[in-house]
C-alpha cells in the first residue's frame, strides 16, 4: 500500500455496538487509514432517537449517514450485524448508483443465503435471550446477571436481534467488487456456511479463520487491521 494515499474503511457495528467498538483498530492503524464509524439509532451519540427494528430502516439510516464519506477510496467493513448491514448497504448503494466500496471486509457473519438460521432469535423469552448473549460473549457476565442494567441494554439488543432474524435473503446479481470473509474457530458459523459467500461476489472468495469465539477480533486485532489493509493493495 502506498503511504501516500489516503483511505477511508466504513464500519458498521455488530448487535449492541456503536462508533466506539471500533477503537482497538483505530488505535493501531497507519496514519494513511481513517475509520469513519457510526451509531445506529438510539445508541451512543443518537440515544435519543428511536430505535429501529426493521432491517430495510436501518440500511437506509446508515446510507443517509455515509452517503458524504464515499468520494475517496473506501472499504466497508461490518462484524456480525455489522456484516450483514454492509452487504445490504452496498446494494443499496449499487442501485443508487453510487461509488461502490474497493471491497467489503465481513467478519462473524454468516452468508446472506443461510439468514433463515437467525430466525429463532426473534422470539426470545428473557432466560433463551440472556443464554444467547452469552454464548456469544462480548458483554461481562455481571452486567447480563444484573437486571437493572439489562433494562438499559436489553430493549437496544433485542431491536438489533429482530434485524437479524428478520432479514430476508433475496438472490441478486452477485456484486463485482471483492468480499473478504473472516469468521472464529468457536464461533456458531460452518466453513459451508461462510463459504456460501461466494455466491454474493464475481471475484474469488477470499476466506479465513481465525482462532476464538465470536468476537475473535478483538483477540488478533493487529491481524484484523492486516487483513483489512489487504483489501486496498490490488486496487487498480
Amino acid at each position: 500500500m502506498k503511504s501516500s494515499q489516503k483511505y477511508k474503511v466504513l464500519c458498521f457495528s455488530f448487535a449492541g455496538g456503536n462508533q466506539y467498538s471500533f477503537d482497538t483498530f483505530k488505535k493501531i492503524a497507519p496514519d494513511n487509514i481513517t475509520f469513519i464509524t457510526t451509531d445506529y439509532p438510539g445508541r451512543g451519540t443518537r440515544i435519543g432517537e428511536n430505535l429501529l427494528c426493521e432491517v430495510d430502516d436501518l440500511v437506509e439510516d446508515m446510507y443517509q449517514q455515509i452517503d458524504n464519506e464515499i468520494d475517496s477510496p473506501y472499504i466497508i467493513y461490518g462484524h456480525s450485524m455489522g456484516g450483514l448491514i454492509s452487504y445490504l448497504l452496498v446494494l443499496k448503494l449499487r442501485s443508487k448508483g453510487k461509488k461502490l466500496p474497493e471491497s467489503i471486509f465481513i467478519t462473524g457473519c454468516r452468508a446472506p443465503s443461510t439468514w433463515d438460521k437467525m430466525k429463532r432469535l426473534k422470539n426470545l423469552n428473557y432466560e433463551e435471550f440472556i443464554m444467547e448473549l452469552k454464548m456469544l460473549g462480548g458483554i461481562p457476565h455481571e452486567i447480563l446477571n444484573d437486571k437493572d442494567s439489562m433494562l438499559f441494554f436489553e430493549p437496544i439488543l433485542r431491536a438489533d436481534f429482530s434485524i437479524v432474524a428478520t432479514s430476508e435473503y433475496k438472490k441478486v446479481e452477485p456484486l463485482s467488487i471483492p468480499i473478504k470473509i473472516i469468521t472464529g474457530t468457536k464461533e456458531d458459523i460452518s466453513q459451508e456456511d461462510a463459504l456460501k459467500w461466494q455466491e454474493e461476489t464475481t471475484f474469488p472468495l477470499s476466506y479465513n479463520r481465525l482462532e476464538g469465539g465470536h468476537f475473535f477480533i478483538f483477540d488478533h486485532p493487529e491481524k484484523i487491521l492486516e487483513e483489512m489493509s489487504e483489501c486496498f493493495q490490488n486496487r487498480k
